[in-house]
């Protein structure tokens, strides 16, 4: 972070309700598209949700630890960045998750989910997914080796997968995710499996609750958090929505038609007066969601790439970051 300080400057805080204000204000002037919260203090929050609606700038992020769901609700913010940010205040209006008290909270999820989600959609609040790498944190925190053989290391990007002034790192002994500070206890680990088992289940049955109330859900990925490799981890978002409960209709809207609407673009659609940006399969992800990794030719910028064009760039991308790795990926490489 002191590296990219160097290059950025440091990254604003606002304490506030008038420092707030005052940085949505300079945001609009300087033509930003929306105000993206994180971690503000109540206080902060609602005066930047505020002056959000006065300067007609959308107000999207995160949800604070201090704030709750019916904070949300009647803030005007009109994006949730994640469904797990929706399950951890459900944890915390339940009053805590544990090992030892799982099957208590995932009834009280189910119980009050659908409530959730009618809330949400009467508020117009959309939400970006964000499942699978939820799903990847049992593999990354107990089984790391074997989860980075699965995903596509060699397209990611070295200087991120690697430890280094920018970057924490993906790698064992230097994951964020990775439990090594208890690979050594087995009670420790089959309670803390017991703790991710339950919390993934609980994105699960938010998700289909919110599909389930017609929810506007976006596919989102998190890409270059640990392990999420930009561009192969939106299919594999596509199979963890698919795998909530949501059909295959719904999936590929949360990739395509729901994002293109709610940032008001002219894309998301085949249609007269729309971009006409395609991904050509072939096979039809109607039938299996997973057949969006069939791409045959990509359309975009009026500008057509067959399938040998694309596995070059696929090819020169793998051969660039060999050419920067300082760190050899072999052994998690099949």
């Amino acid at each position: 972070m002191a590296k990219i300080r160097t290059w950025f400057g440091d990254s604003p805080g606002y304490n506030t309700a008038s420092q707030g204000r005052k940085a949505v204000k300079e945001f609009k002037a300087q033509g930003y598209d929306a105000i993206k919260a994180y971690n503000l203090n109540r206080e902060v929050y609602f005066a930047v949700a505020d002056e959000s609606k006065k300067q007609n700038i959308p107000m999207i992020g995160h949800l604070a630890s201090e704030l709750s769901l019916e904070d949300l609700y009647h803030s005007g913010q009109s994006q949730l960045a994640h469904v797990e940010e929706i399950t951890k205040a459900t944890i915390r209006d339940f009053g805590g998750l544990g090992y030892d008290n799982t099957e208590e909270y995932i009834t009280y999820l189910r119980k009050n989910a659908n409530g959730i989600a009618i809330k949400l959609k009467e508020n117009n609040i959309t939400i970006s997914s964000t499942i699978w790498l939820m799903e990847s944190l049992p593999k990354q925190k107990f089984d790391l080796h074997n989860f980075l053989k699965s995903i596509e290391l060699p397209y990611q990007n070295p200087g991120i997968l690697e430890r280094s002034k920018i970057a924490k790192g993906w790698l064992p002994g230097n994951n964020n995710y990775e439990n090594s500070d208890i690979k050594n206890d087995p009670d420790k680990i089959k309670k803390s499996q017991l703790f991710w088992k339950t919390y993934v289940q609980a994105i699960h049955i938010m998700t289909k609750a919110l599909a389930d109330n017609q929810v506007t859900i976006i596919a989102g990925t998190d890409s270059n958090t640990a392990g999420v490799v930009a561009g192969f981890s939106l299919h594999d978002e596509l199979e963890s929505l698919s795998k909530s409960g949501l059909s295959t209709t719904q999936v590929l809207q949360a990739a395509t038609l729901a994002p293109a609407k709610w940032m008001q673009s002219d894309a998301g659609k085949i249609e007269v007066g729309y971009r006409a940006d395609l991904v050509l399969l072939e096979k039809n992800p109607i039938e299996d969601i997973r057949n969006t990794k069939s791409i045959h030719t990509i359309i975009t910028n009026g500008r057509l790439l067959g399938r040998k064009e694309l596995d070059k760039i696929l090819q020169s991308i793998k051969e660039v970051n060999n050419k920067s790795r300082k760190k050899s990926i072999d052994k998690f490489v099949n």
